[in-house]
């Protein structure tokens, strides 16, 4: 089963300031970027928004692994 669904053609930038906007709504930095692919995976805000939650500020807030590249490979 596929959880990719068909993103056609866009501007990346789009993506950029989404995540941008995100993190000034008050969204940690993993969530940030994950809300920003939100529509390319088969899966509710909800349950992205929990499950990147506590990748913010590297693991745990453990400040090792950058938080948006946790989101990023999500």
């Amino acid at each position: 089963q596929a959880y990719f669904k068909n993103s056609g053609k866009e501007n990346p930038m789009d993506r950029e300031e989404r995540a941008r906007q995100n993190f000034f709504k008050g969204y940690n930095c993993s969530q940030s970027v994950v809300l920003a692919f939100s529509d390319l995976v088969d899966l509710s805000e909800k349950q992205l928004l929990r499950a990147s939650a506590p990748l913010g500020g590297g693991l745990g807030r453990m400040r090792e692994v950058c938080g948006a590249v946790s989101g990023m490979c999500m």
